[in-house]
């Protein structure tokens, strides 16, 4: 069960914050700064409510649970969007290793979820994965990337970035249509710092 509650995440937005896009985002705990792409809408709590819905709709239907209380609390730190098809977002919730076992295993875990989920809402598709480590500033992350390939000849890419700082996993999710849009999002976060 804890997978099906860790992956809700993909589809849950908590804004806490409201940032505009083009400025400086600094995160203390996590030692990282960013700064948020131009051009890019940040979403309200409204839209950000819509969206967990939707993902917490797709979980239950795709596994046959129930998640109503049972989702792991994690907190956006940021979320935007360009048109519907170019999304950051960037989440931060607990992660134990004592507790919750081993962290690459779920991220692998995550991983599988994620492509059962894709295969099972987007009838035709075909899925390409990947995964592998990237060094983000002085971090190590783990890069699961996915490039879904739709039957209309549309190709959706999203990339999970996970690293866990002690009990923190930070968790960055960029998907884009528009190729050049996706290349200003991974460069901005390649760019950014940790401490």
């Amino acid at each position: 069960m804890r997978k099906f509650l860790i992956i809700v995440f993909l589809f849950v937005n908590c804004v806490v914050f409201a940032q505009k896009s083009g400025e400086k985002f600094y995160y203390k705990n996590l030692g990282w700064t960013i700064v948020l792409p131009e051009g890019f809408e940040v979403l309200s709590e409204t839209k950000t409510q819509e969206l967990k819905d939707v993902g917490a709709n797709a979980i239950e239907e795709v596994y046959e649970v129930d998640l109503e209380g049972q989702m792991i609390p994690n907190t956006t730190l940021f979320a935007l969007r360009k048109g519907w098809q170019n999304y950051f977002e960037a989440n931060i919730q607990s992660f134990d290793v004592q507790i919750d076992g081993d962290y690459e295993e779920s991220c692998k875990g995550m991983s599988e979820i994620v492509v059962e989920t894709f295969t099972s809402k987007m009838a035709g598709a075909k899925i390409e994965v990947s995964n592998g480590r990237e060094m983000i500033g002085k971090r190590e992350f783990i890069r699961y990337t996915y490039s879904i390939s739709l039957p209309n000849g549309i190709k959706l890419t999203t990339i999970f970035f996970n690293s866990l700082f002690d009990k923190t996993d930070l968790t960055v999710n960029i998907l884009y249509i528009n190729d050049s849009d996706g290349e200003i999002m991974l460069k901005l976060f390649r760019e950014s710092t940790f401490e």
